[in-house]
């Protein structure tokens, strides 16, 4: 009997026996900072049901602790461990919190960065060298849905464009003049397909945007939403996701036996972190501005 307890113990994750909560962060370089290295952010906390956003002060001193083991993951799988050490954070402005609250690595760590050989997660001021990477304090790198690469077809790309059409609105140009927009009326051969991605249920995240022409760039002002990237979640229906998004990974990071999804987000003097959750109907997001 107490050899099969023993065998337990040893089968559940340390999270689950002894009720330590899973804090999700990621290992990146901050944007918009010189000289900063790589740090650890953490980004939410698993309460109750519900996974809460560690963008303020006070959720933050009930999750993080002076030091902190992290698994490093990748494509579903244990890069290796970093182990981390808060070193305090003070503001005048509370707004500032999410931007630079960071934790610093204390040791070696016993893997290599990825390069970001697609020259994604771009941010307000740069595009990072590195790819972010996701850290979790308590839990593994299973990914139950699978979410592998995949291709979408003709049909299915077909159905995403109304409802890219609804969610990007109309799109302008200035051919002529930057002070001077024009609607650019953009049809299905316009669309380009950026990212697809199937899991084991079929179900396909689908990132669509309209190709980029130079005129869309010459116009005064941010660009419109329209040019932005779209993501979507095509099943038996369409979901929109959201504009300007990135995947970072996909996980069951909270050992509910569902996989969670986080991704990079940047907009108009805008940078952070979306987490979708509980089927992919919950969703929680870690934000942060500039100026």
């Amino acid at each position: 009997m107490i050899s099969s307890f023993l065998l337990f113990l040893t089968l559940v994750p340390f999270r689950l026996v002894a009720g330590n909560p899973s804090v999700l962060g990621v290992l990146e370089t901050p944007q918009c900072k010189e000289q900063s290295g790589i740090r650890v952010r953490a980004l939410f906390a698993k309460s109750g049901k519900n996974w809460i956003s560690l963008d303020n002060d006070q959720a933050g001193r009930r999750f993080l602790i002076t030091k902190m083991e992290w698994i490093v993951i990748y494509e579903g799988k244990k890069l290796g461990s970093i182990e981390t050490t808060d070193p305090g954070f003070s503001t005048e402005y509370p707004w500032t919190y999410s931007r630079d609250r960071v934790l610093n690595p204390i040791s070696s760590h016993s893997f290599s960065s990825v390069k970001n050989k697609g020259k994604r997660f771009h941010g307000w001021c740069s595009i990072p060298e590195d790819r972010p990477l996701i850290v979790l304090s308590e839990g593994s790198a299973i990914d139950p849905s699978k979410w592998t690469r995949s291709t979408l077809s003709m049909k299915n790309k077909e159905r995403l464009f109304g409802v890219f059409k609804k969610v990007a609105g109309r799109a302008f140009f200035c051919p002529k003049d930057p002070e001077t927009s024009v609607p650019f009326q953009y049809t299905l051969k316009s669309i380009e397909v950026l990212d697809c991605l199937k899991d084991k249920d079929g179900r396909q995240l689908v990132t669509l945007r309209l190709r980029p022409i130079k005129e869309s760039e010459t116009c005064d002002g941010p660009p419109d939403t329209a040019w932005d990237q779209h993501t979507f979640l095509l099943s038996e229906g369409a979901t929109y996701l959201g504009a300007g998004l990135e995947l970072v990974g996909s996980g069951d990071f909270d050992g509910d036996g569902q996989s969670e999804l986080l991704f990079w987000h940047s907009g108009y003097n805008e940078d952070g972190y979306l987490l979708f959750s509980s089927g992919l109907i919950q969703k929680a997001k870690y934000f942060w501005g500039y100026h």
